[in-house]
């Protein structure tokens, strides 16, 4: 169990501006701007053809039809964020040792790189004042070009993600009955909440509310926000 939350937590740590803020500008150079500008491009136009296309071929040689359901989850879940023009980036070259341990980790839980990561791009932004989001890859830089880079995943890996998918799509079912049961004066409080950008809160305050998990708060919240929006 140990070496499959190990591998959810590599693989999905991974969560539209023109131009970086300026004060970031002299972090990079040219060919490091270039990726992180297009990278956030992707993020928040949620193209996932330009996402693949800042990918490093050897990863995604690793799709085929036996395993294209686990890379859409993990493509899905890299565009679910927005990041806002104000973000904070750096593209940092990793260290000999750091790429050895990194390798090693992997290949210790069953997992492989296809190629071995030279960098780490990290991207932090605030959702509100109330909580904020950081963004780690870890990047191959070849030439000119950089590219992200993960582990292929073994077929008991994704055996494992199917598994966990399953009870995530009856988790999302049973959030959206529990949303259409929301009544004022809580619905309202609970939107009050999340307009503010107090998501913990509201998860306590439902949770508390009704006696379900903070797990489940936080899935029914996911539909109260989706609905303030619209």
């Amino acid at each position: 169990m140990k070496k499959f939350f190990c591998f959810f937590f590599c693989v999905f740590m991974f969560l539209s501006v023109d131009s970086f803020a300026s004060e970031n500008l002299e972090n990079f150079t040219p060919t490091q701007k270039n990726y992180v500008v297009r990278y956030v491009q992707a993020i928040n136009s949620k193209d996932e053809n330009q996402l693949k296309a800042l990918m490093h071929p050897g990863y995604l040689s690793c799709i085929n039809d036996s395993n294209k359901d686990y890379f859409e989850d993990v493509f899905q879940r890299s565009l679910r964020n927005d990041i806002p023009e104000d973000y904070k980036g750096s593209v940092v070259p990793l260290e000999e040792e750091d790429i050895l341990k990194e390798v090693d980790g992997a290949r210790q839980l069953g997992l492989s790189y296809p190629v071995k990561p030279t960098h780490q791009l990290q991207i932090d932004f605030n959702k509100s004042k109330y909580s904020s989001v950081t963004i780690i890859r870890k990047l191959v830089q070849e030439g000119d070009s950089f590219y992200e880079i993960l582990c292929c995943p073994p077929a008991e890996a994704v055996a494992k993600f199917r598994e966990i998918k399953l009870k995530k799509d009856a988790d999302h079912l049973r959030a959206k009955e529990l949303f259409y049961e929301l009544k004022d004066p809580l619905l309202s409080e609970l939107t009050n909440l999340i307009n503010e950008g107090r998501e913990m809160e509201a998860w306590l305050k439902y949770s508390e509310a009704t006696g379900e998990t903070l797990v489940m708060a936080k899935e029914v919240l996911f539909y109260i926000q989706r609905n303030s929006k619209q």
